[in-house]
């Protein structure tokens, strides 16, 4: 089965949802939400994200979310891996924790932010665990209604403009979804990829699309998300690293296209698995979570990198 095509671009705006495996909770305690939105505040600083709107149910997450600098497979992959990596250790379990991949729809941002918004607030209350959405804790919706110190990677103001601002106005808005049959958003995606009129769907098909279809993943586009440092710049910056062979597994994994196996060959010689290689990634990427002072290594590491780099 093919994948689900990624498009990402400076701005883009999606509505994405990721499942626990085998719809199993993936938040056990509010101790776990908490600490989601923990990562979530840091990847917000990694990636510069933008949050406007979100929410947490027990086995699955909503969120609208903005990319101003096209990177959402990265964050995804650090917010779901840092989670994973915390619940697992946490509750002494290993394996998946998500389902797969996470689903992710382009939004035309200017036409359809009110309508997911309200949908995103109102799954609480469709999920019969509280009768008013802002009884809810684990969603965006109090902040939209009360002025009060929000968190930083979380932006109200864009949607409470079509409202002129009122708080009230929105929350009417909203509310009426309770009682009252609303529109549907979901019934006009186009090809389960893109929510948005003609107009904005022509423009996504002839900027990011070519004459594919919409459900092949092309390496062209993967190449168009990704950026790139080509492996001999990878392994000259680190070749008399102390912990060169973890940190170029890591870069390689990170910054090119070499498989697992591809990774194994250059950095171990076939002395390792492939599944060994995911593990160094993981405690690297949580150990730059835990460690100011190796991220910042890392970071000088990248920069040099970058300033060296030569793209395949």
């Amino acid at each position: 089965m093919a994948r689900p095509l990624r498009i990402e671009y400076e701005g883009a705006v999606y509505h994405v949802t990721s499942r626990g495996n085998e719809r199993k909770d993936i938040y056990k305690s509010d101790r776990d939400r908490e600490k989601f939105l923990e990562y979530l505040g840091i990847a917000h600083k990694r990636f510069n994200i933008i949050v406007h709107a979100y929410c947490l149910l027990s086995n699955h997450y909503h969120f609208v979310i903005e990319t101003p600098f096209a990177n959402l497979g990265r964050f995804m992959q650090f917010l779901n891996s840092s989670y994973t990596m915390y619940f697992n250790t946490k509750r002494k379990r290993n394996g998946h924790l998500f389902q797969g991949r996470y689903k992710a729809i382009l939004v035309d941002k200017d036409n359809y932010m009110q309508e997911l918004s309200r949908y995103t607030h109102l799954n609480p209350v469709r999920a019969k665990m509280e009768k008013r959405p802002e009884d809810y804790r684990w969603s965006s919706y109090g902040y939209y209604l009360k002025k009060r110190n929000k968190p930083e990677y979380l932006d109200t103001d864009f949607t409470l403009q079509y409202f002129n601002g009122s708080r009230k106005r929105y929350r009417e808005f909203v509310e009426a979804g309770i009682t009252e049959k609303t529109r549907n958003v979901f019934d006009e995606i186009k090809a389960g990829l893109i929510l948005g009129d003609d107009d904005f769907v022509e423009e996504i098909k002839k900027k990011y699309l070519g004459t594919a279809q919409p459900t092949e993943d092309l390496p062209e586009l993967r190449r168009l998300k990704k950026t790139y440092i080509a492996r001999n710049t990878i392994l000259k910056v680190l070749e008399k690293n102390k912990t060169k062979d973890k940190l170029t597994a890591y870069f390689l994994r990170k910054y090119t296209d070499e498989t697992l196996q591809g990774i194994v060959r250059v950095v171990y010689k076939e002395k390792r698995s492939s599944s060994g290689i995911s593990k160094t990634v993981s405690r690297i990427e949580e150990k730059r979570l835990r460690d100011k002072e190796f991220d910042k290594r890392l970071r000088f590491l990248e920069k040099k990198m970058s300033m060296s780099r030569s793209d395949p």
